[in-house]
């Protein structure tokens, strides 16, 4: 791969990882959100917070899903075994 396209890959990769703990930190933030809302027995409250972080959920697996076939195109040859920079956050 020429060093032009790992360099873009990188910055991607960078970039892609930013938006995945942006993604991280809205779902904590709405699951605290849902364990107060049922707490209080708020079932709207509750409800309305589950749709938000399904959306969520689903944003952070489409941003996986970008990540982990850019990274199949740039990661080194035998590495196999290493997750791209995004996994497991």
């Amino acid at each position: 791969m020429v060093n032009a396209d790992v360099q873009q890959a990188e910055y991607f990769l960078g970039v892609f990882g930013e938006q995945h703990a942006e993604v991280a930190e809205r779902l904590a933030h709405h699951r605290t959100e849902l364990m107060m809302y049922e707490h209080v027995g708020d079932l709207a409250g509750a409800d309305c917070a589950r749709l938000v972080i399904r959306a969520l959920e689903k944003e952070a697996f489409d941003i996986d899903r970008i990540v982990r076939s850019l990274w199949n195109k740039v990661a080194p040859v035998g590495a196999d075994c290493f997750e791209p920079p995004t996994a497991g956050m």
